[in-house]
């Protein structure tokens, strides 16, 4: 019995039916096997049929709510006869007399029906069509969906067996009907039961199969619409899933595709679960109208559909059958969570969005469709395959469609832009070891991107914005940050001409560059960004939107980074409850800010907090991902040891041996993670005084460290200190001081001899030393630990004081000894000379310093560093009578000495006088350089400038560690270092006028007096450019700055330009241009200078109120503007009274005339 009899056995006497394949051609759905026996019991059945009609004896239809489940809809009843008999009529009465029935053929199976079973039994998608066919063609079916289908047809055609139609067709003999189901249809039950059909038919037809052999798992077929149970936690668990595994594919019917409604059902959503749990494969169905929409979507923008899943939350599903969603639920909340689930979920969809462009853009290469469409179609997979994170190959397609582009459209075309961009993006996304970062000159290839962009489409294009986003950002990854600050500010420029301070892209633009800031350690500037993109976004969007949470989490890292606890915990506090409110706990943004600012309060001693927030992360994270997770015993490592914090030790003990266990289970035993947590086991036995069981874990931690990491890591060196430590407790003390002897080695290579680490484990040792009787090995290292904290921390530090207490007690231990008096030595040559020097008889006194070095050429042998001291100081002398070339070359021996001496010893260990060498080198080279400049020999002159700027630069860095960063001495390497630079500058040729701007900028702000000759030709090649033109308004700003240090004789021309530049800008690039902001102040600060306090006032009024609008009212940019208002304004009410005063005198009219 085919579909059509199946119908037919219920409606008609027709015994056989053609039917249309899905290639065309007509098949014949029933087979040979419909005998006379099988028409002679079809019509007796039909005859008790039609009696049991006439009756009202038939089992009604069930009409209700539209269901999704596996079973029926809710039994009310309601009349069909008016769509059974209709048929019935067509049996003829002399068919229904012409034989007796088979009564026995009509009895159903005698095997009790379970509802709780779950057959694997399907039929082919022919049935199904031949089934639409035999009962009325799809015009019966118009806007039907599968639940009415169920109540309409299903539950009339298999009333009199109770049993599913598979079950039904094999009762009735036609076994060969059923097959075992190869795919399991996953479907809401509210769609119109036509477009499913549709759906399954497209996607045979994709995959080849025919509709005969595509065997289906339809519920509406394979389960009983009569029958149906509440299902207990086991049957979803496991007969379900058992029965998923058993078919092995799943096709999910997605309609419509920008809306599915599969992903809001709670069974879709399970089906998909169990697909993933069995590691079935899964793929989607759509009508072909649909998949065309998806198509073009996924070709024009890839991340519209991810975007459109990243919105879906298993929570959020429904059921019709609330039983049915709340053992679903159980099953998801007790295995995998909510937040897992929709990793999954989301997972599934991004691979098969993959495949399925992957099928396009196969069928299209095979069709040789037009080139430009294919990669087109290419282009999108590539950046499907970027969203997937597979960034080596969307890498290459990107590359091969750059390169296909650049053949067929040409380097200056969108598309070839796009591209080449696309490549760069691929590698500043890779990690730094990928070959695409190591191989390929991103750098230089963005930087004709960008050039190209300015040049094609010029500079205010979207793209090109774009393009200088994306170089700003590799500056930045590179450490650049000038370059990424200068890029930055000219993108924000940009865009907030050509899109407005709202639009999306200048806000990220706003807060990269507050980003960038911060790296600059210019905090209160990146403070002031941060705040002003915040505070934009909010008046926008509110302040409940997570991309300004986003926003506020950035400012929350700088407030960190630059110590400022209080900022940062209030404004945590702030958004903290709104992610969680938002978002929930299980989102990782989240649980980003909720250890974020459990971490601050642990900074602050607040621990019941902190301990409250781990406590929720851990909670959140155990409902998704689970407890063994990275990312979950990290946080349970962060909780124990804030009990620790709190004095909970035995319970902070227990809860790291948890977490160790763990991890050690999760990634074995030679992982970083699972060593740190052996650390963290030993420590914590370190703080509960039980030293014996606390030193196998250290030492176990320090060996494996030492294995893993390298040889001098902090990580490792820490632990070594701490064991250290350990044993001089134990009174272990050779052993103690063998490893902290290897520690200290370490922490003096890496960290330096002045480093608070490094004085730590010096102070430690010498106490082991007291103990083992070494007072004078302990002297010497608590002697350097005691100067090292007198610097750092001061007399009062208790760490300063407990080295003070263990000097004395070195001392106390020392031997007493008598010291003899010295007879006083013989002045040398070189000390005579010294003093000849000092006395002003500087060539004499340099000829004795000269004879000594050469008569005692051994004095470097016996004494390093005196002999090294003697030739710097020579050689300093000579400079300073004039003997530059003799003085270089002594130098240049007295570094190359010095070099050797640094390679035996630290710099930390070294004394500070030894860089002396290295910056006398830098004023020599710096003025041979300048000897050079005055012979016009411009390329020996750049020579020495550059060679002066690298040793400035090493003596700078020694000075800046041995005696701090504003120590005196480095402070003069400094200078030296600009001065170098700023001789450089002066040298170089700029050719275009932009770079010219920009060399006499700098020259300028470095205070050299050759800005004012440079600027005359700057301003002359200017008149060239339109008024308008921003190059143009700041060549005239520049020209004003210089002016303005002549500030007697120019203060009034000065104040004129500033006038004409803000009068040029706020028709160019508006009034709240930092540009246009800088040029009322310094013109309100002209008229200031020369008491003119109304116009001062005229400009700072206008000032206050636009960097309000730009920076915020509370903003330390807004605050100084108000104070220079003020100043102005006490000038006014001051000049108010002193003018009549000076009138009755006669002396204002002068101050006119003046």
């Amino acid at each position: 019995m085919g579909a059509t009899e199946f119908v037919k056995e219920t409606t008609t006497t027709t015994t056989t039916t053609q039917t249309v394949a899905s290639n065309g051609a007509v098949s014949t759905s029933v087979r040979t096997a419909t005998s006379v026996r099988l028409l002679q019991r079809d019509i007796v059945k039909h005859q008790e049929l039609t009696s049991a009609v006439s009756n009202g004896l038939l089992l009604d239809a069930v009409e209700g709510d539209e269901t999704d489940s596996h079973g029926s809809a809710n039994s009310e009843k309601s009349d069909v006869s008016h769509l059974v008999l209709p048929v019935l009529k067509n049996i003829g009465a002399a068919s229904i007399d012409s034989t007796v029935a088979d009564l026995h053929s009509l009895r159903v199976s005698e095997t009790p029906y379970d509802p709780l079973a779950m057959t694997t039994l399907g039929l082919p998608l022919s049935f199904v069509q031949d089934f639409i066919k035999a009962s009325g063609g799809s015009e019966a079916f118009k806007n039907l969906t599968t639940t009415d289908v169920c109540q309409k047809l299903v539950q009339p055609l298999t009333a009199h067996t109770r049993r599913s139609v598979v079950d039904t067709l094999i009762i009735e003999g036609r076994s060969d009907l059923v097959s075992e189901a190869k795919w399991f249809v996953s479907h809401a039950w509210k769609y119109q039961f036509l477009e499913v059909i549709d759906a399954l038919t497209n996607f045979a037809a994709k995959k080849a199969i025919p509709n005969e052999e595509f065997i289906i798992w339809f519920d509406l077929f394979s389960n009983s619409q009569h029958e149906t149970a509440n299902k207990p936690f086991e049957w979803w668990e496991n007969t379900f899933m058992s029965a998923i595994k058993k078919m092995g594919q799943v096709v999910m019917v997605l309609i419509p595709w920008n809306e599915p409604i599969p992903l809001t059902r709670a069974w879709c959503i399970f089906e998909i679960y169990s697909t993933v749990k069995t590691e079935s494969v899964f793929d989607v169905a759509m009508p072909s109208a649909d998949q065309a929409g998806l198509i073009s979507a996924l070709r024009n923008n890839p991340r519209m559909f991810y975007d459109l899943l990243a919105k879906f939350e298993s929570r959020n599903a429904e059921a019709t059958n609330p039983v049915d969603k709340d053992r679903i639920f159980q099953v998801i909340a007790e295995t995998v969570g909510f937040h897992t689930l929709d990793k999954m979920v989301l997972d599934v969809f991004r691979d098969w969005a993959e495949s399925l462009m992957c099928w396009i853009v196969d069928y299209h290469i095979e069709t040789k469709s037009e080139p430009e469409r294919t990669l087109l179609l290419q282009w999108s997979l590539a950046s499907l395959y970027r969203l997937n994170g597979k960034l080596d190959l969307a890498f290459e397609l990107h590359q091969s469609v750059y390169q296909e582009r650049l053949k067929i459209l040409g380097p200056d075309h969108l598309d070839t832009l796009v591209s080449m961009n696309n490549m760069i993006e691929c590698a500043l996304e890779s990690p730094d070891t990928s070959k695409m970062k190591n191989e390929m000159d991103y750098v230089a290839l963005m930087e004709e991107c960008l050039a190209t962009a300015k040049r094609a489409l010029g500079v205010d294009h979207a793209f090109t914005l774009l393009a200088m986003y994306n170089m700003a950002t590799i500056h930045l990854e590179q450490g650049k940050l000038e370059k990424s600050e200068a890029v930055l500010s000219e993108c924000l420029e940009w865009r907030m001409k050509t899109l407005g301070s709202l639009d999306s892209e200048t806000l990220r633009t706003t807060e990269r560059l507050a980003t960038v800031y911060a790296r600059m350690k210019m905090t209160e500037k990146a403070e002031s960004f941060y705040l002003r993109t915040i505070e934009l976004f909010e008046d926008q969007h509110g302040s409940n939107h997570v991309d300004g949470l986003t926003y506020s989490t950035s400012l929350v890292r700088l407030y960190k980074d630059s110590k400022q606890t209080e900022k940062a915990i209030k404004l945590c506090e702030k958004i903290t409850p709104k992610y969680r409110s938002l978002l929930g706990d299980a989102n990782s943004a989240t649980q980003e800010s909720m250890e974020t600012l459990a971490h601050l309060y642990n900074d602050v001693g607040k621990y019941d907090e902190a301990s409250s927030l781990f406590q929720d992360i851990l909670a959140s994270v155990a409902k998704g991902d689970g407890i063994d997770t990275r990312t979950s015993l990290s946080v349970m490592s962060y909780l124990a040891d804030t009990l620790q914090s709190q004095g909970h030790l035995e319970e902070s003990i227990e809860m790291h041996k948890d977490c160790w266990a763990r991890t050690r289970k999760l990634l074995g035993d030679n992982h970083q993670d699972t060593i740190s947590s052996v650390h963290a086991i030993g420590l914590s036995y370190y703080h509960l005084g039980k030293y014996e069981e606390s030193l196998p874990y250290l030492l176990e931690s320090c060996e494996k460290k030492k294995l893993l990491l390298k040889k001098n890591h902090e990580d490792t060196l820490t632990g070594m200190n701490v064991t250290g430590v350990i044993l001089s407790k134990l009174k272990r003390y050779e052993e103690a001081e063998k490893i902290l002897l290897e520690c200290l080695e370490g922490r003096r290579e890496t960290l330096g001899a002045a480093h608070p680490s490094t004085l730590t484990t010096m102070n430690v040792l010498g106490s082991v030393y007291i103990e083992m009787d070494k007072p004078q090995d302990a002297f010497g290292f608590l002697m350097e630990v005691y100067k090292g904290r007198m610097q750092l921390f001061g007399q009062d530090n208790p760490a300063t004081i407990t080295t003070m207490v263990l000097l004395s007690q070195a001392l106390d231990k020392m031997p007493k000894k008598v010291e003899e008096k010295t007879e006083e030595e013989i002045l040398d040559k070189y000390e005579q000379g010294l003093n000849l020097y000092k006395e002003g008889r500087k060539e004499e006194g340099v000829e004795l310093m000269k004879q000594f070095l050469a008569e005692n050429p051994q004095d470097f042998e016996k004494d390093e560093i005196s002999h090294l001291s003697r030739s710097t100081t020579t050689a300093i002398v000579l400079a300073q009578i004039g003997n530059l070339d003799e003085s270089e070359s002594m130098l240049i021996e007295a570094v190359r000495l010095w070099r050797i001496v640094m390679e035996r010893e630290t710099i930390e260990s070294m004394d500070p006088s030894f860089l002396n060498a290295f910056n006398s080198l830098g004023h020599v080279k710096s003025s041979l350089g300048k000897r050079a400049v005055a012979k016009g020999d411009r390329e020996t002159a750049k020579i020495k400038f550059s060679e002066s700027e690298a040793l400035f630069t090493e003596a700078h860095e020694g000075r800046r560690k041995l005696l701090g960063k504003d120590a005196k001495a480095t402070k003069e390497s400094e200078n030296g270092i600009r001065n170098a630079q700023g001789e450089l500058l002066l040298l170089s040729n700029p050719q275009d006028l932009e770079s010219k701007f920009l060399k006499v900028s700098k020259v300028f702000n470095m205070g050299f007096p050759q800005a004012d000759s440079l600027i005359d030709g700057l301003v002359a090649e200017s008149k060239a450019l339109p008024e308008t033109d921003l190059l143009a308004i700041r060549i005239q700003m520049l020209h004003a700055d210089i002016l303005m240090q002549d500030f007697a004789n120019n203060n009034f021309t000065a104040a004129e330009m500033f006038e004409r530049s803000i009068e040029l800008l706020e028709v160019s690039v508006g009034e709240t241009h930092p540009l246009t902001l800088e040029a009322l102040e310094k013109a309100g600060q002209i008229y200031m200078g020369v008491q003119f306090y109304d116009e001062a006032d005229e400009k700072f009024a206008p000032l206050l109120k636009r960097t309000t609008i730009v920076y915020g009212e509370e903003s330390e940019e807004t605050k100084r503007v108000l104070r220079l208002l003020n100043s102005s304004r006490v000038g006014v009410m001051a000049m108010a009274k002193i003018l009549p005063r000076l009138a009755q005198n006669g002396v204002t009219e002068s101050l006119t005339t003046e």
